[in-house]
């Protein structure tokens, strides 16, 4: 399309960029001086109009219902679902906060005390809400995170001075108020000592970050402001609890604040493994997904070993899809639990690329397997001989078996196929050859029916 149509699109719609990434996008809406969009690395990020046409192929990919297309009948279970495992280390947090509310409300304490449980509760949400910008997402929020010449929280978190020892000041902060809340829940009489202490202490840290943001790099980040506030409102909130509690210290009051921090820390350390999980997954997805090029392909396909020669397809079983000119063989055992994983891949995509199976058998069940199969193939052809094969991986029985007579044919192309096997030193199962070579290992069988269909079309 020309770009003077973009005004007749309507979101949402996924459209293709001039990007050196996240060639792909979903424009969910567009507004009047911008659009909103979601690539594999950024959701919802606005994007002008003007850079948006700039980097705007014209391609736009349109769909319909068809009577194959699958009609989810649970698609909002199924959405929650999605949701729950997306957001589950939120869900745990928000979960555990609300505990402690009910577990403090429950009881007859100060009106002061809700009120420092809130400061710490916004406190944990500014800091998580750093942590997120820092981890994952640095566009979150971008609308408030930038403001004018002086906003830039991004630049302000990334700056040297945001951390201390290696640890940025969404962590310090994060496992402060984390800390003194949960703190504050276990030792509710008695935690007032040990909470002014700590809030002195993150005082400290609050002039810090005020003076190196005005003074040294000359920027502010409005969430550093909020965290703030969350800080000294906590100290406001204690000063007025005073004399509500008593200001006393004992070595269990010590360790059950150590134990917290502890926990918390550990909790941490297993939330950031998650999300560096996360994001490694979708990295190493978006790298292995230039492999899925006929080009690499071939490259790659040229590197691995050789057999001597490919099977003739009048011995193997053959799907007889001869308009294509690459040759697809695959080498399986009846008794193997890989070669059931692969199989139905097999008839994925048999009506796509030509393909030679061959049944390599090393004990009596096998063979009588094989033979019964190679008996099916002769008399009703490929499509049943396949059917029966996968019957047989699944359920381990073959559907109306007495009707396939083991003759002397099916014998015969049998022992051809063990021969074939034993000549080009082929063992091991299940082995995929494509035109005479090994596939390399970063392939999975269903994929090449993109790889082979489109080195055809070249």
């Amino acid at each position: 399309l020309q770009p003077q149509y973009l005004e007749k699109l309507h979101g949402p719609f996924i459209t293709q960029l001039e990007t050196s990434h996240s060639t792909f996008c979903l424009v969910e809406k567009i507004e009047q001086d911008r659009l909103i969009i979601t690539t594999s690395e950024v959701s919802h990020m606005p994007i002008s109009r003007k850079l948006f046409i700039h980097q705007w192929t014209g391609i736009v990919l349109l769909g319909e219902t068809t009577r194959e297309t699958i009609c989810e009948s649970h698609c909002l279970i199924r959405n929650i679902n999605y949701m729950c495992r997306q957001h589950r280390i939120l869900i745990a947090g928000i979960i555990s906060v609300l505990l402690v509310y009910s577990s403090i409300w429950s009881r007859n304490y100060p009106p002061g005390l809700p009120l420092y449980l809130s400061a710490l509760t916004c406190g944990i949400l500014i800091s998580t809400i750093i942590l997120y910008k820092e981890m994952v997402d640095h566009h979150f929020l971008h609308r408030f995170c930038h403001i004018g010449k002086v906003i830039d929280c991004n630049e302000v978190l990334k700056s040297k001075g945001a951390s201390i020892a290696g640890i940025g000041i969404g962590e310090l902060s994060w496992m402060y108020f984390t800390t003194m809340f949960f703190f504050t829940a276990v030792c509710p009489e008695e935690f007032h000592l040990l909470a002014a202490l700590s809030v002195f202490i993150a005082i400290a840290f609050t002039l810090y970050s005020i003076i190196y943001q005005i003074f040294f790099i000359h920027k502010a980040c409005l969430f550093c402001m909020l965290t703030t506030f969350s800080v000294w409102l906590t100290a406001a909130a204690l000063y007025i609890i005073r004399n509500n509690f008593e200001w006393r210290f004992s070595i269990r009051i010590l360790f059950s604040m150590i134990a917290v921090s502890v926990i918390c820390l550990i909790f941490w350390i297993q939330a950031k493994a998650l999300v560096s999980s996360d994001k490694e997954k979708r990295f190493m997805k978006v790298k292995l997904s230039g492999l899925l090029n006929p080009i690499t392909f071939q490259k790659l396909l040229a590197l691995k070993p050789k057999v001597r020669t490919m099977i003739h397809p009048d011995i193997a079983l053959h799907n007889s899809a001869d308009h294509t000119k690459d040759r697809l063989m695959v080498v399986v055992n009846p008794n193997c639990k890989a070669c059931a994983k692969v199989h139905h891949h097999i008839r994925e995509i048999s009506a796509d690329i030509s393909i030679s199976l061959v049944i390599y058998t090393n004990d009596r069940l096998g063979a009588h397997i094989a033979q019964t199969i190679l008996s099916a193939y002769l008399s009703e052809g490929w499509e049943k001989a396949t059917y029966l094969l996968e019957e047989w991986f699944e359920i381990q029985e073959i559907p109306g078996v007495e009707k396939y007579y083991i003759n002397d044919v099916a014998q015969l192309l049998w022992r051809q196929q063990q021969e074939y096997c034993e000549r080009n030193n082929i063992s091991h199962t299940p082995a995929v050859i494509v035109n005479g070579h090994y596939m390399p290992s970063v392939y999975q069988l269903a994929e090449l029916k993109y790889l082979l269909v489109s080195s055809d079309n070249r």
